[in-house]
């Protein structure tokens, strides 16, 4: 793996730790906003975890792809040996 592969590598986990972090305070806040009996704030938390769930799924398909394209690379260099 190249210096820059590790890199990249090493900024995806940590985006994906923080998109964690925020999924993690968005349920925490919505569930105060629920007990708190304020379902209009608790409907925008909703919305707010919503979009964390996304933003880690994009995160893990974009992790997959490049590992998949790593694989790839690494076939077709061994077969040029």
């Amino acid at each position: 793996m190249k210096a820059q592969d590790a890199r990249d590598v090493a900024r995806g986990d940590s985006l994906l730790e923080q998109a964690k972090a925020l999924q993690k305070k968005a349920q925490d806040l919505l569930t105060k906003a629920e007990l708190a009996g304020d379902l209009r704030t608790a409907l925008q938390g909703v919305r707010e975890a919503k979009g964390c769930l996304e933003l880690m799924a994009k995160l893990h398909e974009t992790a997959f792809l490049l590992a998949r394209l790593d694989r790839l690379e690494q076939q077709m260099l061994g077969g040029q040996k």
